[in-house]
């Protein structure tokens, strides 16, 4: 398994600027497809909070070269709305209702996300996350999850939940619906992780679960992974942070130094 990560000030929303560092990103992908001999169809982009909507513009505007999307702490907004500001609030008004609003006047613009390929996803999201979670949060992200998959995805019926521990490793709800066109249902997943907050604790499990689910192949990692958190002495990471290094910055290597800012060095992982 390749894993990169590469730093910058991601444009996650079109009000933050153009497609600059989409095209970069898809250059770097393309890249390592020629330089590594990566395989085409085997590509996940992941991001934590604002990572995670700069993953979700990636796959709006290139799904030529990603193959799945998998959001931590992130629910998805559409990049040509971004999020409302603040000084709009009139109490009117939810901050979910006016985004939900802004989200479908994006859709009738050039910039709504209207991939070419639809591509599995996971969004996962704790239930005191205090910006998506379903107790407290600024957004509901399960609303915004829903709105994503039936205008971008297409997909319908009503959504069921179940255990979702095997994809969160912490207790959880995974939500799918139960047909999404074109697109296997079940690989469009919101999990709602009981008592996590804002973070990233389990990432690696989560993307060893999407990789194997998402193509269909046996798990890449090792069995002591399976369902529990451990270290060995790869130097993956801390029990607690379950992200690939130090729990306080999320990403520092113990053998290479730090890889960047928390919100933006996972920004987008192909």
């Amino acid at each position: 398994v390749l894993v990169v990560c590469p730093l910058g000030p991601w444009t996650a929303f079109h009000g933050d600027g153009d497609s600059e560092n989409v095209d970069f990103i898809a250059a770097l992908i393309q890249s390592l497809q020629t330089s590594h001999g990566a395989p085409a169809d085997k590509v996940i982009i992941t991001g934590f909070s604002y990572g995670g909507s700069m993953s979700y513009r990636v796959w709006c505007e290139r799904s030529d070269v990603v193959t799945g999307i998998v959001a931590m702490a992130q629910s998805f907004i559409e990049p040509g709305a971004g999020h409302p500001e603040k000084s709009a609030d009139d109490g009117a008004q939810t901050p979910t209702e006016q985004v939900l609003d802004m989200m479908a006047a994006a859709r009738n613009t050039p910039q709504k996300c209207d991939p070419e390929f639809k591509r599995p996803h996971y969004a996962i999201v704790g239930t005191v996350d205090n910006y998506y979670g379903e107790n407290g949060g600024a957004y509901s992200g399960y609303t915004l999850w829903e709105r994503m998959s039936t205008t971008v995805l297409g997909c319908t019926g009503s959504p069921a939940g179940g255990d979702g521990t095997n994809i969160t490793v912490d207790a959880s709800t995974c939500f799918e619906y139960p047909s999404c066109g074109s697109l296997d249902a079940k690989h469009n997943k919101y999990c709602s992780v009981e008592g996590r907050g804002h973070g990233t604790e389990h990432w690696q499990v989560t993307l060893w679960a999407a990789f194997a689910d998402f193509f269909d192949v046996t798990s890449p990692y090792p069995p002591e992974f399976k369902g529990a958190w451990s270290e060995d002495e790869s130097g993956w990471g801390d029990k607690d942070a379950g992200s690939w290094g130090d729990k306080d910055s999320n990403w520092e290597d113990k053998d290479s130094g730090s890889w960047g800012d928390k919100d933006t060095a996972a920004a987008s992982c192909g």
